[in-house]
């Protein structure tokens, strides 16, 4: 009869979770992700024009304008206008030539009103609509490039 010894085998080593890793690149990630966020959203702020503290108003008064908003509505709306211009078309030069209303606030609504605008920016006449809405805080201004 034959003795047989028993075979010894080794226990297959463990295999090691790689979770600790993968949290630890996704938590990099995420912590570079807010940092570049932040710094985007402090360079843009300084990248852009701040038009109420160091540029003064591009509002010109025009002998033209028959619309209904007052000077300080005016002078913000053509200060939006401003800011489109220079910074799609690069012109900071802007005058308004002419306003007048294209929709009457209507008394039973929300007293909201549109006008058509001509402005000289740069010397070459532009089209706009500017539409006003009451607010409980003021008046929100939305212009609108035509031609």
């Amino acid at each position: 009869m034959e003795t047989r010894t028993p075979v010894q085998t080794e226990a297959a080593p463990q295999k090691k979770s790689n979770l600790p890793l993968i949290l630890g690149i996704v938590a990099g990630i995420l912590v570079c992700c807010c940092v570049l966020g932040v710094a985007a959203y402090f360079l843009a702020g300084s990248l852009l024009p701040n038009w109420s503290d160091d540029v003064p108003p591009v509002y010109n008064d025009a002998d033209g304008y028959t619309g209904n908003a007052d000077e300080l509505l005016r002078t913000d709306a053509l200060n939006l206008i401003g800011i489109y211009e220079e910074l799609q078309l690069g012109c900071a030069d802007l005058s308004l030539v002419s306003g007048e209303m294209l929709v009457f606030p209507d008394p039973a609504g929300d007293g909201s009103w549109q006008e058509t605008w001509q402005v000289d920016a740069c010397g070459d006449l532009r089209q706009y609509t500017v539409s006003f809405t009451p607010t409980s805080g003021g008046t929100d201004i939305a212009v609108t490039f035509v031609k």
